[in-house]
């Protein structure tokens, strides 16, 4: 807290700056929904409290057209799943209520809930059927065994406590693996327009996976966006994989299920990721889109639409010509024909059109950061969107306007919070060359305080810090992070350059997979030749004598990296890092990651980066010089505890001012509100030691 000692007396005392504790405790928007007329919109939010410890959870239900918010009550928070159901005045969702998982049903006109279903396991994603006639949902049981089976099996109180396995994986990203597989149920409704709810259940659900060891959706960040439901309510599509090898491989497929006969139909080809379903919005469909890759086990290839014909059982990649991945897809409401696609786009996530019969790209919405969206049927987009400097809220758009006007903002959650602070600070994008003579992109934040004071260029010069993303196949985009909130930073006088180096996305498949076999060559390069353009571009604004950098996960790992090899640091933060590249491969969770990125197991032939090994540097005269603190999750499964570990060791060994911080029931990311408080603390501590 050292910069803030020092420079709050100079600044406005009525003013505050934006910290952890701010964050965490701001009102977040959740998930939201729109009614099948596109006249209102219902959201929840969470808002903590650190004095208690607890949240409040909130509903909210807003009508588009004349911007009238109301705040609805509700006595079984938390909620979850929030849907519009195919009713206009219906909303449902999942809520636990007497410790039973509850599938609810609120009317609006009469602000209350009826509930529809209790199930005897907990339910994790669902989806209506466009008729209100049907529903899929998705839950966790023993192969072969019925829902109230399961949970019977799982209240029995066994006299020893082990876990057996036969087959990968043990654990996978924060959980050790049960035997029990995520399957997808279908469940037959009534409608009733007349009644206050409209919708009852009609008979047992029906596990349309029963003979599958494989889940829908898949682990662990599936969701309903994983299966569809056909206009007539005939047939469910959904993605699986299955077999004994789902640690190397990535072999997702997408099934077609015939919801009279009980008969299935394997609809993708080939052994890479397909998924994401969705059918053609017409009774009598004769098309299914879904996204698939072209390489086999490689999470970062790029994801194309994919489009099947009923007719001829044949299919065909669309979107060729376009050189970005897409995310979320979806048929357009407003134009037959279309589809629209969100994508990472040079740093941006933006809302894409295709022609859906020869794939080319007719328009874009320049949202600048997508975070999920609807289509009214007004021809506007309801989408949430946030920036560096801006939290998440909801907004509008015409489509014909996308480009020419700014969206029209609808929720402005936490204005009074942001009122008694200092302004957070948007970033600048900067292009500079990089290895390989390429066109490195990058976003920078300056210091509050330099803004604050309009200081002259000689006034006083500020300590930067490289902020170096994971993935590695990932990219900072301009939004805004709960976790790794480069404000936070900024607000205590630091300025920030955060590069997309090779092996980002969202310039192209080219540049992602350039990283493949180079992980301590060309994306070393960027950053040190960005550290050297920022600072030379910024001179009247940076010390160049005080500068650290921070990353966690692959950006771990090029922390562990810069150790070994740089000593232009002042202080090194890495955060669930990689050390040793081949002891990381024996521990960690998704096999066919390393191997796809490295070409190879560490003892193959084809093995690339057995001369990017951090932990190879203790014994070749590796640097070790700069002060490092080390941050680790106790139930990290991509990158293992031990990792932190080794690294402490070879630090404290070689007598390299360090310190590790253990969080022992945070996995990859440190999700609890508090333990993030603490998070900031250590770090922002740490830089005010040494830099």
């Amino acid at each position: 807290m050292f910069l803030a000692f020092v420079l709050l007396p100079i600044l406005n005392a009525e003013l505050g700056i934006f910290t952890a504790e701010v964050n965490v405790q701001l009102e977040k928007l959740r998930e939201f929904t729109v009614s099948p007329d596109g006249k209102y919109a219902a959201y929840t939010t969470r808002k903590l409290s650190l004095e208690t410890g607890e949240y409040t959870h909130s509903l909210y239900l807003h009508n588009i057209f004349d911007a009238k918010q109301e705040k609805l009550e509700l006595d079984c928070f938390p909620i979850n799943n929030l849907q519009w159901t195919p009713s206009n005045k219906i909303i449902s969702f999942l809520a636990t209520i007497e410790n039973k998982c509850t599938f609810c049903l609120y009317n609006i006109e009469k602000k209350s809930y009826t509930k529809a279903m209790t199930f005897p396991v907990d339910v994790g994603s669902y989806k209506w059927g466009s008729k209100g006639t049907l529903l899929a949902f998705s839950a966790y049981v023993y192969l072969g065994e019925t829902m109230q089976k399961t949970a019977e099996i799982d209240a029995k109180v066994y006299p020893y406590n082990k876990m057996v396995f036969d087959e990968l994986f043990v654990y996978h990203w924060g959980d050790w693996e049960s035997t029990k597989w995520n399957h997808l149920f279908s469940q037959t409704i009534k409608v009733d327009p007349n009644s206050d709810y409209v919708y009852t259940f009609d008979g047992e659900p029906v596990d349309i996976m029963s003979d599958k060891n494989g889940h829908c959706p898949s682990e662990p960040f599936g969701g309903n966006e994983e299966y569809d439901i056909s206009q007539d309510c005939k047939w469910i599509a959904y993605t699986t994989q299955t077999g004994k090898d789902q640690a190397w491989t990535l072999k997702k497929k997408v099934y077609l299920f015939d919801l009279t006969t009980k008969k299935e139909k394997l609809i993708s080809t080939g052994d890479a990721m397909n998924t994401c379903p969705v059918f053609e919005p017409e009774e009598d469909w004769k098309f299914i889109i879904y996204k698939g890759t072209k390489k086999e086990n490689c999470e970062s290839d790029q994801q194309q639409i994919i489009k099947y014909s009923r007719d001829g059982d044949n299919r065909n990649v669309l979107n060729n010509d376009f050189e970005y991945s897409v995310d979320s897809i979806q048929w357009s409401v407003h134009k037959k024909d279309v589809i629209m696609a969100s994508s990472r786009i040079r740093g941006t996530s933006d809302v894409v059109f295709f022609d859906a019969n020869t794939g080319e790209q007719i328009s874009s919405m320049n949202m600048r950061c997508c975070e999920g969206f609807f289509v009214l049927p007004t021809e506007e987009i309801l989408f949430r969107k946030s920036l560096f400097h801006k939290d998440p809220q909801l907004y509008i758009m015409k489509i014909a306007e996308a480009g020419q006007k700014e969206a029209t903002q609808l929720t402005f959650f936490n204005e009074e919070v942001f009122q008694k602070l200092y302004p957070l600070i948007p970033c600048q994008e900067l292009w500079y060359e990089g290895a390989n003579n390429d066109q490195i992109h990058g976003f920078f934040i300056p210091p509050l305080h330099s803004t604050v004071y309009n200081a002259e260029p000689s006034a006083q010069k500020w300590p930067l810090i490289m902020y170096i993303h994971g993935g590695p196949e990932n990219g900072w985009t301009d939004d805004w992070s709960d976790r790794w909130n480069p404000q936070t930073l900024v607000h205590q006088g630091y300025a920030i350059f955060a590069p997309n180096f090779h092996g980002s996305d969202s310039y192209g498949q080219e540049f992602t997979d350039s990283i493949i076999g180079r992980w301590g060559s060309w994306p070393h390069e960027d950053i040190n030749k960005g550290k050297a353009f920022i600072l030379k571009e910024k001179a009247y604004l940076l010390d160049p004598d005080r500068v650290a950098a921070m990353g966690a996960s692959y950006g771990g790992y090029m922390m562990n990296w810069l150790q070994t090899h740089n000593t232009d640091y002042k202080a090194i933060i890495c955060h669930d890092g990689l050390f040793d590249l081949p002891s990381f491969y024996h521990e960690t969770d998704e096999l066919y990651f390393f191997e796809s990125e490295h070409l190879g197991a560490p003892w193959e032939k084809g093995y690339k980066d057995k001369h990017y090994n951090p932990a190879e540097e203790v014994n070749t005269g590796g640097a070790f010089k700069t002060p490092m603190l080390v941050i680790h999750g106790g139930v990290d499964f991509r990158v293992p505890l031990s990792q932190g570990i080794s690294l402490f060791h070879v630090l404290q060994g070689k007598g390299v001012p360090s310190r590790l911080v253990y969080f022992p029931s945070e996995n990859h990311w440190v999700l609890r509100p508090q333990n993030s408080v603490r998070w900031h603390k250590e770090c922002i501590a740490w830089l005010k030691h040494y830099v």
